[in-house]
This record gives structure tokens, C-alpha cells and sequence, in this order.
């Protein structure tokens, strides 16, 4: 069963990469044979803080406004889109966690490290770290 089941999803993910779209929540397209390859890093947020994504800033736990700042573009995202979405106390403990996590999206071939020492700095960012580089064998 388990070997039919990552055969249909190697297939899925040809048959996107063929169609000329990736098989990602927000259908990207490929751009040539290759994925986009934005970097990223992921961030988690201290408990009370929250990602206010339309205006692009962070709603502190004192009720003020954190507006972050890299010296490069960037793009903050929630990983889990559905869970950010929903008010907190309407989530269980373990949705709230993983409604902390986001990800900060640079343009290709950016110095992460730079824009992870940089969101350390910031004082709603309770951990920042590059996320794995996963790859197909």
C-alpha cells in the first residue's frame, strides 16, 4: 500500500511538473525544468505575539506594532495559512503552536544568514532558523 501510495504522488508531481505547475498549496509555476528556488527561512513566534500579514507587521503582546525590516526584500508568509486565519482562542494548544510558525521568503540567491541574524533581532521572534534543504533521491 505504501508503495502504491508514493507512486501516485510521483506521478502527481510529474504529471504537474509536465503540466507546467508545481505541486505546492499555492500551485507556483516552474519556471523551466527547475522549481523557483526562493530562499527562506522559518520563524517561530513568541506566544502572544501575531503576524498581521495584510499590513505587514507584528501585533505585540503590549498591543503595539513591530514593523520588521531586512536590508533585502522579503516576504512573510504562515506555514499553516488555515490555522493563522482563525482566532486564537478557537485553537487548542498544539494549533496555536504550529499557527506561530512562519516563513521568511527572500528573493533567489540571497545571504540568509545575513536575514537570519537580522530576524533574530526582532523582538517577536522567539527562534529563527534555516529550514532543511529536502530533496528528491
Amino acid at each position: 500500500m505504501a508503495i502504491r501510495l508514493r507512486t501516485r504522488v510521483a506521478v502527481l508531481c510529474l504529471a504537474g511538473a509536465l503540466s507546467g505547475c508545481a505541486a505546492s498549496s499555492d500551485r507556483t509555476a516552474l519556471q523551466g525544468d527547475s522549481a523557483p528556488s526562493r530562499s527562506h527561512l522559518v520563524l517561530l513566534l513568541s506566544p502572544d505575539c501575531r503576524l498581521d500579514q495584510e499590513a505587514g507587521t507584528f501585533l505585540l503582546p503590549d498591543g503595539s506594532e513591530f514593523s520588521p525590516s531586512l536590508s533585502s526584500p522579503f516576504e512573510l508568509r504562515p506555514m499553516v495559512t488555515d490555522l493563522a486565519r482563525r482566532k486564537r482562542s478557537e485553537l487548542s494548544e498544539d494549533e496555536e503552536r504550529l499557527a506561530s510558525y512562519l516563513l521568511l521568503l527572500t528573493g533567489t540567491g540571497k545571504d540568509l544568514a545575513a536575514a537570519l541574524q537580522e530576524a533574530t533581532t526582532w523582538p517577536c521572534v522567539e527562534e529563527a532558523r534555516e529550514s532543511p534543504q529536502v530533496a528528491l533521491p
